[in-house]
């Protein structure tokens, strides 16, 4: 179930065996809803979302930012990571820089 936090309730369901691609960042529904599937298969359709907005990004190195906004457990968000930095490099991409975490998005970017 998604809650945003004005409405005070379930602003949708999801299934034991479904997810929500690229979640807001209110837990509103995401860009649409999909089996569960292995990391793998979910980094390279959200990594291929990106890269396809970037203009030339071939050998510029990036900064992979993996947040679960408090609600993913940590072991999930590193085997995102690390499944995101495969795709990335498949792909010509260096990451310089990491960052793993599940807070709130701007109080992390902020400190």
């Amino acid at each position: 179930m998604g809650t945003v936090p004005a409405v005070g309730k379930p602003t949708f369901e999801i299934g034991p065996d479904e997810m929500e691609m690229s979640v807001g960042i209110h837990r509103e529904p995401g860009r649409r809803r999909v089996k569960l599937a292995p990391a793998a298969i979910i980094a390279e359709e959200i990594v291929g979302a990106i890269h396809k907005d970037l203009a030339k990004p071939h050998k510029t190195p990036c900064l992979l930012l993996i947040n679960g906004f408090g609600g993913t457990p940590l072991m999930e968000l590193y085997l995102m990571c690390e499944a995101a930095r495969r795709v990335l490099a498949g792909r010509g991409l260096t990451v310089a820089r990491s960052l793993v975490a599940s807070v709130p998005i701007l109080k992390f970017l902020c400190t």
